[in-house]
């Protein structure tokens, strides 16, 4: 069996290892996981990922779109589809502001707090999973990394980008604490 479909633990890069091609293999493979937690929570909770993070920004008070679009770092067509959705399922309210849609306060309603705690207690079970079968150093471990693949994506991204400084010339830097 290769070691896309054995568990990244148990993978063992062939001699003539290509960093390139099992980056891209185990990036596609932590994806899929993604979806499949996605998956989950739509099926236990009724809602997206993206659906939970908007019903926890609203859970203090009641936001302005463009409020809430900014800090879910959404585009301001996407946070409309994820308003029209969440308001579909009776889960927030968006009072009409006729001049600007971008100004109009979304908030919770009774059922947007139900499914904000069931999204939250099948996150909960699904993490507390995933982290008993980790040891801490482990946690410890693949939250380091992340958090350096991360930073290192985006600067790929950044380098890749029209207009970027040709990659001698490129700083390397870290986003996050080691």
């Amino acid at each position: 069996m290769d070691g896309w479909r054995m568990g990244v633990s148990q993978a063992v890069a062939p001699p003539e290892h290509d960093f390139c091609q099992e980056m891209m293999e185990l990036t596609n493979a932590f994806l899929l996981c993604c979806q499949q937690k996605e998956q989950l929570l739509q099926q236990e909770a009724g809602i997206t990922s993206v659906e939970l993070r908007a019903l926890r920004a609203l859970a203090e008070r009641a936001l302005p779109m463009r409020e809430l679009a900014g800090a879910l770092e959404l585009s301001p067509s996407r946070m409309t589809r994820v308003a029209d959705s969440l308001e579909q399922k009776k889960l927030v309210h968006r009072k009409r502001c006729p001049e600007d849609r971008r100004l109009c306060p979304v908030a919770l309603t009774p059922q947007g707090r139900e499914a904000l705690a069931r999204g939250e207690g099948v996150l909960r079970r699904f993490q507390e999973q995933v982290k008993g079968l980790l040891k801490e150093e482990e946690r410890a471990l693949v939250l380091r990394v992340l958090r350096e693949f991360i930073a290192a994506f985006r600067r790929g991204i950044e380098a890749c980008s029209p207009g970027a400084a040709p990659a001698a010339e490129a700083e390397p830097q870290r986003d996050f604490p080691a």
